[in-house]
C-alpha cells in the first residue's frame, strides 16, 4: 500500500512540474513542458500512466559472456512508467524488456570515449541480485537531462538505497574503460553526481551505498 502511494505522489508531482508553461525539475534545471512528455494516456491494464516516452538507442544489455564483445547500439521506443522502465521495437508494437523503476541504483552520464557516442547515459539495476548496466543513447542533450530528471526523481521518492559510486564508461574487453579494473563487479571508480533522498527520511545530500533490498555486494569501491 505504502509503495502505491508513493508512485501515485510521484505522478501527480511529475504532471505538476509537466504542466507548468515553463516548469523546472527540481533534479536538473532542466526546462519540461507537455511537448516533452507528449499525452499521457488513461490507465492501462496492470500499469499506471506513463510519464515519458521517447524514440532511443540502447546497447544489448550483456548478460551472457560470449555476447560481451559483439553489442551494439539498437533503436527502440521506451517508455517511463512510475513502477517501470519498458522498452519496445522502433514501431512500439513488441515489448523488449522492462526493469523495474525499484530495482534501479543509479543514472548516470557516459563519456564520450566509452563508447566514441554523444548523448550517452547509463541505468544501474540489480537482477536476481547481480548487477547490469543499460546504456542508452538520446537524441540530443535535452533529451538525454530530461530522461535522467525524470528517473531520478523516481528514485528519489520510493526506492530503498541507491549507489554512490559508478562507473563513467562501460566493461569492455575484460576491464573497465575508464580505470582499467578487470573486476566486472566492480562497485565503481567515480562519485555520483546526483544525491537521493531515501523514504527512511535521509536527508538530500546523503547518497546511501548499501542494497537492503537484494543479495548483491560488489567486491569494489563500496565504501
Amino acid at each position: 500500500m505504502q509503495a502505491h502511494i508513493a508512485r501515485i505522489q510521484i505522478l501527480f508531482e511529475v504532471i505538476i512540474c509537466h504542466t507548468c508553461k515553463q516548469g523546472t525539475s527540481r533534479d536538473s534545471g532542466v526546462v519540461v513542458t507537455m511537448a516533452d512528455v507528449g499525452s499521457i494516456p488513461k490507465r492501462g491494464r496492470g500499469k499506471l500512466p506513463l510519464i515519458i516516452q521517447d524514440e532511443m538507442r540502447k546497447r544489448s544489455i550483456q548478460k551472457k559472456t560470449l555476447t560481451q564483445f559483439v553489442a551494439r547500439f539498437q533503436t527502440r521506443y521506451f517508455i517511463l512508467y512510475s513502477d517501470k522502465l519498458v522498452y519496445m521495437s522502433k514501431d512500439g508494437t513488441d515489448e523488449k524488456g522492462s526493469i523495474s523503476t525499484m530495482s534501479i541504483k543509479l543514472c548516470e552520464d557516459v563519456e564520450y570515449n566509452g563508447f566514441q557516442k554523444s548523448h550517452v547515459f547509463q541505468i544501474g539495476y540489480i537482477d536476481k541480485g547481480k548487477m547490469f548496466h543499460l546504456y542508452i543513447q538520446a537524441g540530443d542533450k535535452n533529451m538525454k537531462e530530461k530522461w535522467k530528471s525524470n528517473i531520478r526523481l523516481i528514485c528519489s521518492k520510493y526506492n530503498d538505497r541507491m549507489f554512490e559510486w559508478y562507473h563513467k564508461e562501460p566493461y569492455l574487453k575484460k576491464m573497465w574503460s575508464c580505470c582499467h579494473k578487470s573486476n566486472q563487479d566492480d562497485s565503481g571508480c567515480t562519485r555520483v553526481t546526483y544525491t537521493y533522498k531515501t523514504p527512511a527520511g535521509d536527508k538530500l545530500g546523503r547518497p546511501c551505498s548499501t542494497v537492503s533490498s537484494s543479495s548483491y555486494s560488489p567486491n569494489g569501491n563500496n565504501r
